[in-house]
C-alpha cells in the first residue's frame, strides 16, 4: 500500500531522510510516520537489503532510518502530553 502524501511529506522532513528512504520504507510495508516510533533502524535496514536483494542500504541509511524513528518517536510523545 503506498504511503499517504502527507506520511511521505513528515518522513522526508527528517534529516537525512529524503524521497528515496520514504520510498524504501513504503517498499517494505511502512504504511505510516507514526508505524516507525516502534521500528528499529537495524531491522529495517535488514529488511529493505532482502527485499532488495542485494546491501544497498549502508550505515549511513541506517542512520536515516534511526533519525526517521526518533522523530516519530518524539511526535508521539507530544501528542500524548497534549491529552488532558
Amino acid at each position: 500500500m503506498p504511503l499517504p502524501k502527507s506520511e511521505r511529506a513528515k518522513i522526508e522532513a527528517v534529516p537525512l531522510c529524503g524521497p528515496r528512504t520514504a520510498d524504501f520504507l513504503e517498499l517494505i510495508g511502512v504504511e505510516s510516520f507514526d508505524a516507525l516510533a516502534d521500528a528499529d533502524a537495524g531491522a529495517l535496514r535488514l529488511a529493505v537489503n532482502a527485499a532488495l536483494g542485494r546491501p544497498l542500504i549502508n550505515a549511513m541509511g541506517e542512520r536515516a532510518f534511526q533519525n526517521a524513528i526518533e522523530a516519530a518517536r518524539s511526535s508521539r510523545r507530544r501528542r500524548g502530553s497534549q491529552r488532558f
